[in-house]
């Protein structure tokens, strides 16, 4: 979310104080390390549209992709592995 987005959020909440807000801003303004496969999925929106566009970010690793392939390696002895 932006930065409006959070602190209207956080402050909300009411859980936390000004300056824990702060800390909670200047944390999410970091930057990102460089050649990291960022996805970015806005969540401001309706529940049904924030999950659909996440289906469509995660592209082949969600939303069913990724447990299906971990279900597989979880049920099969040695995570798939020949000994």
């Amino acid at each position: 979310a932006d930065a409006e987005t959070l602190v209207r959020r956080l402050v909300g909440r009411g859980r936390e104080t000004a300056d824990q807000i702060e800390l909670r801003l200047a944390e999410a303004a970091k930057e990102l390390p460089i050649g990291m496969d960022i996805r970015h999925l806005s969540n401001d929106g309706p529940l049904s549209e924030t999950i659909a566009r996440a289906a469509v970010v995660l592209g082949p690793y969600g939303p069913h992709g990724g447990v299906s392939q971990t279900e597989n390696l979880i049920s099969q002895p040695n995570g798939g592995e020949t000994p």
